[in-house]
């Protein structure tokens, strides 16, 4: 369990370095990847990136979310993070998302309305 701790970490710091500066802050590598040509249409060879493990496998998505605009922010209720924006699919978050959740959303807003019936 604690190797997957550390991945989890080892992931997340890889998004906040890219959150926190618009440079590369760390152009070493991050894992090892097989280098194939394989055929694709027509027969022309298509380039094809293999991780050698799982780890390095759920580097290279991390790396793809990022390439793709994958963010890394911090929810305005809860203050966890979560990821938003990047690529076009139906469960993705905006990329200006400020909620982890809709019931974060709610929580903050209902609160909001609490605190301005009381005076403050």
């Amino acid at each position: 369990m604690w190797l997957w701790h550390g991945l989890a970490r080892r992931l997340r710091q890889i998004f906040e370095r890219v959150a926190s500066t618009d440079k590369i802050l760390d152009p070493s590598p991050h894992g090892h990847l097989g280098i194939y040509l394989l055929p694709g249409k027509d027969n022309r060879p298509v380039l094809a990136l293999q991780p050698d493990n799982l780890e390095n496998a759920l580097k290279l998505y991390a790396a793809r979310m990022i390439a793709d605009g994958t963010t890394l922010n911090h929810c305005k209720n809860c203050q966890n993070p979560f990821l938003s924006g990047g690529g076009r699919e139906r469960r993705k978050k905006r990329g200006d998302a400020t909620f982890c959740s809709d019931d974060c959303r709610w929580k903050f807003h209902n609160e909001a309305r609490r605190k301005a019936r009381m005076g403050g």
